[in-house]
């Protein structure tokens, strides 16, 4: 690869991330991360927050019985996911019958108190707004753990 073509890409990449539906994505997965929160540890315990695509939220779930409780606590559910994001940024949730695959944030050791803090250079109004919303899910995680 030559140094050119580094450089157009360097060009590329904050067009790239400011992109809406990437703001999006990365909101969603940072919301999506405090889904104990959300549903409850218990619930939690058999959960896991899959993906994030065109507004819905997909869910695993380990048995047919906590597809149905978490169905009917659905609209709950959405409310509390919008209220953290800020936005109507979750449009539905759909709860699936499936193992549960267990990500890097879900590990049994605890996180640590000092978390580093969150820098990000923004250079568009898109990336301006996921930046305070960012800042302000990181006060109200602070907050919670008082």
């Amino acid at each position: 690869m030559r140094k050119a073509d580094l450089h157009l890409l360097s060009d590329l990449l904050p067009e790239a991330i400011a992109r809406p539906e990437v703001i999006r994505r990365l909101h969603a997965q940072v919301t999506s991360r405090r889904w104990e929160e959300f549903v409850g540890k218990q619930l939690a315990c058999k959960s896991s927050p899959e993906r994030f695509e065109n507004g819905t939220l997909w869910v695993a779930v380990s048995g047919a019985s906590w597809v149905q409780e978490l169905t009917m606590r659905k609209r709950e559910i959405l409310d509390r996911l919008n209220e953290l994001a800020g936005t109507a940024l979750f449009k539905d949730v759909r709860f699936g019958n499936r193992p549960i695959k267990r990500t890097l944030h879900e590990s049994s050791e605890p996180a640590s108190a000092e978390a580093e803090p969150l820098h990000l250079e923004v250079s568009t109004p898109e990336l301006e707004i996921a930046k305070q919303s960012l800042g302000k899910l990181k006060a109200m995680s602070k907050r919670k753990k008082r």
